[in-house]
């Protein structure tokens, strides 16, 4: 159920990207691999790939925040 929960976040994230700059595209394709190995995890072909993947989404959280945290400083 949680794996489920995160590709339909991603999912939205993904619909929000304005694609017209290029870290819009950048993510987009963050996005699809996050999905993907989720997908790989919930058919059980993948598990290891599981920490990684949050690994790097916690990473990705954390640049958002430390962005919105220095755009508020301004």
């Amino acid at each position: 159920a949680a794996v489920d929960k995160s590709v339909e976040i991603i999912r939205y994230l993904d619909h929000t990207l304005d694609r017209k700059y290029e870290i819009g595209q950048d993510l987009a394709r963050l996005y699809e691999y996050f999905c993907y190995e989720l997908s790989r995890v919930k058919t059980g072909r993948n598990r290891t790939e599981l920490d990684r993947v949050k690994g790097m989404v916690s990473d990705l959280r954390e640049s958002f925040r430390q962005a919105n945290q220095n755009q508020t400083e301004r």
